[in-house]
């Protein structure tokens, strides 16, 4: 059983697993890299001919679980009844890699998206990039370095026209977590496991406390410049996993280098990490109220 068939089977066991009996257009499995790990499920709209405005996903599970067949993506699908294409991405986890290896294949897959896009009906000159925690601290970096060489992992080429962007609860700032999780009185990751490595340290593969430095080149708070996309940032206000402090900052870093009309954050008082009510009513409004004018326009 290679990496992905391991990570699938590990997402049904655990009852996690999308359900896509209603899709009638899907491709799934599609290789963007020689990987196993780097793939996309692709789902159409069971209406229509396209070109669909897409939304790409990038799934959470702190780098180093979590597949683009679960249920996580749930959020999004809505999105399929509203004339979106939606895209989950799925990525080399840790200990397999570190980053930016992870940040290397959402890069690569945005690349793909825009050369084969058009062959699977994806519309990309309308994306919305879109991710939870992990995956939005990934899709988040993905999009602020837009262009960037050093980032790209490849030389530059065609990819995506980011129209905007919604982070679901992503740590954006990890110079600083440490200082979140103690005012939000949350014990961090790596007190609750003595001696093992924090999420963030796991990322990188060494101590945040050897190189605070190298952990800007992780945090997206410290890639925002004046031409990013409008961002929408949900998170929970008792998110014991990802402090909620990590989204303002990064909301007021967006207003300070780009604009205020560039950020909107929603702090929820009623929602937890990886919440599920996110699914539901009035997120689904909140998120596609957002992307609608921006995406479809």
């Amino acid at each position: 059983m290679n990496r992905a068939e391991q990570m699938l089977h590990e997402t049904i066991q655990k009852g996690r697993l999308l359900d896509t009996s209603g899709m009638k257009r899907k491709y799934m499995d599609v290789p963007y890299g020689s990987d196993c790990m780097q793939a996309l499920n692709i789902y159409l709209p069971n209406e229509g001919e396209g070109p669909f405005p897409t939304i790409i996903y990038v799934h959470g599970g702190a780098w180093s679980v979590g597949d683009k067949s679960d249920s996580q993506i749930n959020t999004f699908i809505p999105g399929l009844d509203r004339g979106y294409a939606v895209v989950s991405v799925g990525y080399r986890l840790l200990p397999d890699v570190h980053y930016p290896e992870n940040l290397f294949d959402v890069k690569a897959a945005l690349r793909w998206c825009a050369e084969h896009g058009s062959e699977y009906s994806l519309d990309n000159d309308r994306v919305a990039c879109t991710g939870a925690s992990a995956g939005a601290q990934l899709m988040l970096m993905a999009v602020f370095t837009q262009g960037v060489p050093a980032f790209e992992g490849a030389p530059l080429g065609p990819t995506c026209n980011i129209r905007a962007v919604v982070d679901q609860f992503a740590p954006t700032d990890f110079r600083n977590m440490r200082r979140d999780y103690d005012e939000s009185g949350y014990d961090r990751a790596d007190k609750l496991k003595p001696g093992a490595p924090g999420p963030a340290n796991a990322l990188m593969g060494f101590n945040v406390d050897d190189s605070l430095r190298m952990f800007a080149f992780a945090s997206p708070i410290y890639s925002v410049h004046k031409d990013i996309p409008p961002v929408l940032i949900l998170h929970g206000q008792y998110d014991s996993k990802v402090p909620y402090q990590q989204s303002v900052r990064l909301a007021e870093r967006i207003r300070e280098i780009a604009g205020p009309d560039k950020v909107k954050l929603v702090i929820s008082p009623d929602t937890e990490h990886a919440d599920t009510k996110y699914d539901a009513e009035p997120y689904t409004s909140i998120i596609f109220d957002f992307l609608d004018p921006l995406v479809k326009g």
